[in-house]
């Protein structure tokens, strides 16, 4: 058993951590909760946290799963630290709630972003991270609430990582109550209904299962583009501006059935 005098300076930096109320804004926790904690020693430099979280105020505290998600949203955008200290992200329990509890609630969703990868896309908060954020969440999540028929919390785990030069992108998204884990086919509308050209939908993955995709392999030649350098790299912004111009010519052709008229060509 862990010394007294081991837990104040870890207790501290444990109750001093941004805890799961201020991170949901919500009412029912309006000051620090009360920290109660035990220590015992788990292997050779670690050790195993017992803390009990007292929230005040009338209306109900959190759910153990909001707990849960909180500090696993903590985890790991934090690359699995929580302030200064080195957590093992599948030791995470709240109240019984453990990992495989928060995934009844939770869906995962993967693809590449066609935008070229920065550095400061791995600093969440970073202005690169919020205005890329934006872009996804205002795209995705719509969709995400279309297909199941409900609305996921605020503040879903987004993570962004260098895919080639490429951004690669997960999301987690966690709904208030279990979700029907046999419900597939999110990958396929997700592809069907985002009709934005930053994402690559050859790459959608969500909850381990793959958008299932014709590909086409198409030649054409455009008159009146000039051909320059810059076009050789996918990462220009001479290269992204020709391949979203296309994309969007694709998807209205698609649109009208092929026809080649214009909506106002049929009437419209």
């Amino acid at each position: 058993m862990a010394s007294p005098e081991d837990f104040p300076p870890l207790g501290c930096q444990l109750l001093h951590q941004p805890g799961p109320h201020r991170a949901h804004r919500t009412p029912h926790a309006p000051h620090w909760p009360w920290l109660r904690m035990w220590l015992c020693p788990h292997r050779p430099g670690s050790v195993v946290v017992n803390a009990s979280l007292v929230f005040g105020g009338r209306a109900p505290g959190p759910s153990p799963c909001d707990v849960l998600w909180a500090l696993y949203r903590k985890v790991k955008t934090s690359g699995q630290m929580l302030g200064n200290l080195s957590l093992a992200e599948n030791s995470l329990i709240s109240d019984g709630a453990d990992l495989i509890t928060l995934a009844q609630e939770t869906i995962s969703i993967r693809f590449t972003a066609m935008r070229p990868f920065l550095p400061q896309l791995l600093v969440p908060g970073s202005v690169s991270f919020v205005l890329l954020e934006r872009q996804i969440l205002q795209q995705v999540t719509p969709v995400v609430s279309g297909f199941y028929k409900a609305s996921p919390q605020e503040r879903p785990l987004l993570l962004f990582s260098n895919a080639e030069q490429w951004v690669g992108v997960y999301i987690e998204y966690k709904f208030q109550t279990p979700i029907p884990t046999h419900l597939q086919g999110l990958a396929n509308h997700m592809a069907q209904n985002i009709t934005d050209p930053i994402l690559q939908k050859s790459s959608i993955v969500a909850n381990g299962e793959k958008a299932e995709l014709v590909l086409y392999e198409v030649w054409l030649q455009i008159l009146g583009q000039p051909y320059t350098k810059a076009l050789e790299d996918k990462t220009s912004p001479e290269f992204c501006a020709l391949q979203g111009q296309l994309t969007r010519w694709v998807k209205w052709r698609d649109k009208v059935g092929g026809s080649g008229k214009r909506p106002q060509e049929d009437g419209g």
